[in-house]
């Protein structure tokens, strides 16, 4: 280090200073130390953050197994009253109408299973307040106004402390697409309905008649229909349960959209799913869908051909399936596709893989509470052409993953 003559002290010593060059010098190695430090902190951030998301999904899990002893049997994926919702317009009137739309999530039946017992309880007093879309919204339909609109209300133990956008919302973040302005809390978790192209919705709004559509799945939940686990014969531990979907700000992000058809004849050319009722059958090619995987983690689709994307996802309290299920047909965070048209034509059917902001893959748990990590990478059969899918038994042609979501395929294969 090099001697600057700074003044005399004392007995005539010199004080010793830096030179500018060797201060910019230590300036630098301190800033290559950050830059390595900072990946390493992020990386252990998003470990806990991972670690806190699979303990949400397994408490839920637990909760599930609560439910089945008090109930012998597991809840519907979508369920509630059919007929339509309260239109009382006085918030100081009790709610009044003959149903909810049949429109309640898997969530609003396990409230009191994970310390929601409040919750429930204000649901329950007000049983035409449907979930439903542009509806529930409506503080006057709940007795108490806004202070008693449950679907309001934040459930932090259905967030992914990894989703900022999630999370945002709980603080009424508006997201651009009327969520944030509606008020309705986000959820991250859903159930599995198999290797099943579950329909969008399946509920007949103009005839108030509430799901008239897939009580049968592959997978162990499914719309308005209550298994037990006696049915899972391929075994719990090897059997899909729960896992997670995100919910994104962008409408064109493959984590946390979902790409919709808005005419039948886009949804055909894209899709090709069966327009037969999903009684006993479902047709599929996953290819299309996978298809529309574009650069940048984006969504890739012309314009002109009907489609939209749509990022209205993530409700707790709708029992919409892209919100609140998920299936194994194409691999964890790919393409979401649904479609938006009349029911009548399409059958409004789905393929909602889970997604997350985790690097690599989803959190799960296995129908027997055990969690559990997925990879994006597992084998999916590399299904390109139509299959069909019968609602009971049978292999699944998506590989392991496929194999993980049936409950009664015969295959027994193990979570990698």
């Amino acid at each position: 280090m090099t001697n600057v003559r700074l003044g005399k002290i004392g007995g005539g010593g010199y004080l010793h200073g830096f030179t500018l060059v060797e201060l910019l010098v230590v300036i630098a190695i301190i800033g290559i130390l950050i830059a390595l430090l900072l990946p390493a902190v992020q990386a252990a951030r998003e470990a806990a953050r991972r670690a806190q998301c699979i303990n949400n999904i397994r408490q839920l899990a637990i909760a599930m197994h609560n439910h089945h002893d008090a109930h012998k049997c597991l809840p519907a994926a979508v369920w509630g009253t059919p007929g339509s919702g309260n239109t009382d317009a006085t918030a100081t009137t009790a709610a009044t109408g003959t149903g909810n739309y049949q429109r309640y999530s898997v969530w609003v039946a396990l409230l009191p299973y994970f310390e929601q017992s409040a919750l429930d309880d204000v649901i329950k007093s007000n049983p035409f307040a449907s979930p439903r879309t542009n509806e529930a919204e409506q503080d006057s339909r709940w007795q108490g106004g806004a202070t008693d609109n449950a679907w309001r209300k934040t459930v932090r133990s259905l967030l992914c402390p990894s989703n900022g956008d999630a999370n945002a919302r709980t603080k009424g973040y508006d997201r651009g697409h009327g969520l944030g302005a509606l008020g309705r809390q986000a959820s991250n978790y859903c159930v599995c309905a198999g290797d099943w192209a579950n329909p969008v919705e399946g509920f007949n709004y103009d005839g108030r008649e509430g799901i008239r559509e897939a009580p049968n799945t592959r997978g162990i939940f499914g719309n308005v229909v209550r298994r037990n686990f006696s049915a899972i014969s391929d075994g719990t531990s090897n059997t899909l349960m729960i896992s997670e979907r995100a919910v994104s700000e962008s409408s064109r992000r493959i984590i946390g959209g979902v790409v919709l058809m808005g005419s039948p004849s886009a949804w055909d050319t894209y899709f090709h799913f069966d327009t037969r009722d999903d009684v006993s059958q479902t047709r599929v090619n996953p290819k299309p869908c996978k298809d529309l995987a574009g650069a940048k983690g984006q969504y890739s689709y012309p314009d002109g051909n009907g489609t939209i994307g749509g990022a209205s996802i993530g409700f707790w309290g709708t029992g919409s399936p892209v919100s609140n299920t998920f299936n194994t047909i194409i691999p964890p965070n790919g393409p979401s596709c649904s479609s938006n048209g009349d029911t009548s034509d399409v059958k409004r059917r789905t393929i909602a893989p889970p997604t997350s902001f985790h690097t690599g893959g989803v959190n799960c748990a296995m129908g027997d509470a055990s969690g559990t990590f997925i990879s994006n990478t597992i084998s999916d059969g590399g299904v390109s052409t139509m299959v069909i899918l019968n609602s009971v038994g049978g292999t699944s042609p998506f590989g392991v993953w496929g194999a993980l979501g049936s409950m009664g395929g015969g295959e027994s294969a193990v979570a990698p």
